[in-house]
């Protein structure tokens, strides 16, 4: 007997089966997307793509940055006193420097050193940087962002005595790096402010070493020479007047260095870009 009366079902026709198979690859095309969607589809994406280019700095926004930022650096120094100050102006801006200097005391060195929360960190070049933007407006210029090495160049290369220190000039030392720390433009590693004190060597200044500071931070001692190096050797100390500064001239004295600062300072506004420099305001004036 034939199976299919066995069964009671009756098996599709090979008609049968084609037309469902080609059912079935109508229904698959239809669930694909068309030609124009795909086009769609395409186009959305590249017109996301587009506008996200579109909205990066061009080549030109970005010299225009660079080009205000500069302007902004003239305009700070170019504003600075043009001329030394008398004998008493110096005094009292010396003065001033430093009780900002001591003002900082007991701040902490780093957030990695002294624990997340405070509202401050100092390590030893944002100290004197800081008070040096604490008296911008008084001393006529503005101070830039680097470190030591920074703070070095910024002044003359003529030497200083230790006898001849007088409060808030300027110690620096030099050093060897060890074998856990960087190499820093003329090897200088630390600074720090001078005060003189009883001692006729006491300085302020912000260190880490735990033989002298309880505590990394902002802190006065005694002697320069208890300064243990931070991790550095075979030291060699510098001194520094901060006599310029008080007379509002602030301008990169090394020759090899380049701190993308304009050159300039307020005893010696030639020094800052002319009229026809890119470098300057839209008006044609130096700013």
């Amino acid at each position: 007997m034939n199976a299919n009366l066995d069964t009671g079902l009756a098996l599709p026709t090979k008609r049968a089966r084609r037309t469902t198979a080609g059912l079935a690859t109508a229904m698959a095309m239809a669930e694909e997307p068309t030609l124009q969607e795909q086009f769609r589809v395409h186009s959305t994406a590249g017109l996301a793509t587009a506008v996200a280019i579109a909205e990066e700095p061009t080549l030109q926004k970005r010299f225009e940055a660079l080009r205000q930022r500069r302007v902004a650096a003239c305009a700070g120094l170019s504003n600075a006193t043009a001329g030394p100050r008398s004998q008493a102006e110096r005094a009292a801006l010396r003065q001033k420097f430093v009780a900002a200097t001591r003002s900082y005391i007991g701040t902490p060195y780093s957030a990695r050193r002294n624990g997340e929360g405070a509202p401050l960190y100092m390590d030893c070049a944002s100290l004197v940087r800081q008070v040096l933007l604490d008296l911008r407006g008084e001393l006529g210029f503005t101070i830039g962002g680097w470190n030591q090495c920074y703070l070095y160049d910024m002044l003359p290369r003529e030497a200083a005595l230790l006898p001849d220190l007088q409060p808030g000039d300027l110690i620096f030392w030099t050093a060897e790096p060890g074998s856990r720390t960087v190499r820093h433009r003329h090897n200088l590693v630390h600074v720090e402010v001078f005060m003189g004190g009883a001692t006729g060597e006491a300085t302020v200044g912000s260190r880490f070493d735990p033989e002298t500071c309880a505590v990394a931070g902002v802190s006065r001692f005694d002697s320069f020479r208890s300064f243990r190096g931070h991790g550095n050797h075979s030291h060699r100390v510098i001194f520094r007047s901060i006599d310029p500064w008080l007379d509002g001239v602030a301008r990169n004295c090394c020759p090899t260095c380049r701190w993308a600062e304009p050159k300039g300072g307020g005893a010696a506004p030639g020094d800052l870009p002319s009229k026809f420099s890119m470098f300057v305001g839209n008006a044609g004036k130096e700013n």
